[in-house]
C-alpha cells in the first residue's frame, strides 16, 4: 500500500515538473518573440498609475501581446514591475517584451 501510494505521488510530481518545464519554455519563446506592432510604427500612451497588470492588459486588448501574463512574469522576474513610468512612447515593429519593458523604466518617452 504504501508503495503505491509513493508511485503515486512520484508520478504526479513527474507531470507536474513537466508542466513547469513547459510552460517555462513557451514563456521564454513569448517574451523573444516580436510583438504585433503595425508596420510603421505606433505611439502608445501609458497613463499614470497604470499597473503593470494594466499595461499588459491593454495590450492584449489592443492585439499587440498574445500573452499578458508573460510580460507581468518578466517585470516581475526582474524586479522592475513597479519601475514602469508614465508617458507616451513610440513602440517600433520588432520590438520583444524584453526590450519594451526596458524602454518604459527608463522612461524613453518620445
Amino acid at each position: 500500500m504504501i508503495k503505491k501510494i509513493l508511485l503515486l505521488f512520484l508520478a504526479c510530481l513527474l507531470i507536474a515538473g513537466i508542466g513547469v518545464w513547459y510552460q517555462y519554455r513557451l514563456y521564454q519563446e513569448a517574451i523573444a518573440l516580436p510583438l504585433a506592432i503595425p508596420g510603421d510604427g505606433l505611439t502608445y500612451r501609458l497613463e499614470p498609475g497604470t499597473t503593470m497588470r494594466g499595461l499588459a492588459q491593454d495590450l492584449a486588448q489592443q492585439g499587440m501581446l498574445e500573452h499578458p501574463h508573460y510580460l507581468e512574469w518578466l517585470a516581475r522576474q526582474s524586479g522592475q514591475a513597479a519601475s514602469i513610468r508614465a508617458g507616451e512612447y513610440r513602440l517600433e515593429p520588432g520590438i520583444t517584451m524584453q526590450e519594451l519593458l526596458g524602454i518604459l523604466v527608463a522612461g524613453r518617452t518620445v
